[in-house]
């Protein structure tokens, strides 16, 4: 009987202490595990981190692209706008150049009518002065005649 109880004694004790080594395993495995989830909830967290911000960068990737085709454009619209702008200035200096020689043209041709109006004035003039020479003669001619014909008229 002594030897049935120090079994049983012995079985309680290898009982407790395996209960023992038991509730200790119980609680190192639940800390263990309350662990894990703690490490679980913030690698959710960080993970739900990483894909706001990765929708940021996505967003702001967009608005990147949007923003260098925009500036892709304008690039483009400045290049046109600047060969519109060269060849008007192109126009520009054609068409000065080309009023440039026609106003000389006007001029030497408003030149050339001048110096041929002022000959035919010149020519005009001596004529003129030549017909008062012959009309001063003829009329002097006239007043010698009608002088005479006053003294014949007189004598008679």
């Amino acid at each position: 009987r002594e030897l049935a109880e120090q079994k049983l004694a012995q079985t309680e004790q290898q009982a407790q202490a395996d209960l023992q080594r038991l509730l200790e395993g119980k609680a190192q495995a639940q800390a263990e595990r309350e662990a894990a989830e703690g490490q679980l909830s913030a690698l959710r967290e960080s993970h739900a981190q990483l894909e706001a911000r990765h929708a940021a960068l996505a967003e702001r990737v967009a608005a990147a692209e949007a923003d260098h085709s925009e500036l892709l454009r304008l690039r483009e619209q400045c290049s046109a706008e600047a060969a519109l702008l060269s060849t008007l200035r192109e126009q520009q200096q054609s068409t000065q150049q080309q009023e440039a020689a026609a106003n000389e043209e006007a001029v030497r041709q408003s030149r050339e009518r001048a110096d041929k109006a002022e000959k035919q004035l010149e020519r005009l003039r001596e004529h003129l002065l030549e017909q008062e020479e012959a009309n001063t003669a003829a009329l002097l001619d006239a007043e010698q005649r009608l002088a005479e014909s006053r003294r014949e008229l007189a004598e008679t």
